[in-house]
């Protein structure tokens, strides 16, 4: 557990993915979400709800810039929430100010996922075929790995995923409570 949340109890640390975008960040987050009785918050529905549009709409229309300014509003408010899972945008990593921000009072488990796993969609504006979705993977690769507090294979599948979340967390858990654990 990182230095700035050692002390605090582990149901007040919000859980923060990040990770390619198509990583299964929302589905995985609501999984853990479920799992642990906590609320999931997803950084691009809550932006596409502030902007009154879809996230390609924002960028149709705005550009990512905008979409940016939204994304760190979003960020800046859900870091003030407490014990809940925060399912983030691929791109958040791009933003020190971002990730300052969701890691006070967050764990950051990056989600890897091999590129040969992941899907481009048009529905993502940055990803949106093989070759854009490529060239974030080599830029963003080591930013998520910078940031990770945690990061976890991606590669078997979102279900072992989250059974991976859970048993970090409650070792994290038996840790800060001084419980013995087999290793």
């Amino acid at each position: 557990m990182k230095l700035g949340l050692t002390g605090k109890p582990l149901e007040r640390i919000n859980i923060v993915l990040i990770g390619m975008p198509s990583a299964g960040k929302s589905t995985i987050g609501g999984k853990v979400a479920a799992k642990l009785g906590r609320e999931l918050f997803d950084c691009d529905k809550e932006a596409a709800l502030r902007a009154g549009m879809p996230i390609p709409e924002i960028f149709r229309r705005y550009g990512e810039a905008e979409f940016r300014k939204i994304e760190a509003e979003v960020c800046k408010d859900l870091s003030k929430e407490q014990g809940k899972v925060i399912a983030t945008g691929g791109g958040v990593v791009e933003s020190e100010e971002n990730m300052i921000n969701l890691s006070q009072n967050g764990l950051v488990v990056y989600l890897e996922t091999p590129l040969e796993l992941l899907t481009p969609s048009e529905s993502r504006p940055l990803s949106a075929d093989m070759d854009k979705l490529r060239a974030l993977y080599v830029r963003r690769k080591h930013i998520y790995e910078r940031y990770a507090d945690i990061s976890i294979d991606n590669s078997r599948g979102q279900d072992a995923s989250v059974a991976d979340i859970i048993k970090i967390l409650q070792d994290s858990c038996d840790i800060v409570q001084g419980k013995d654990r087999e290793i």
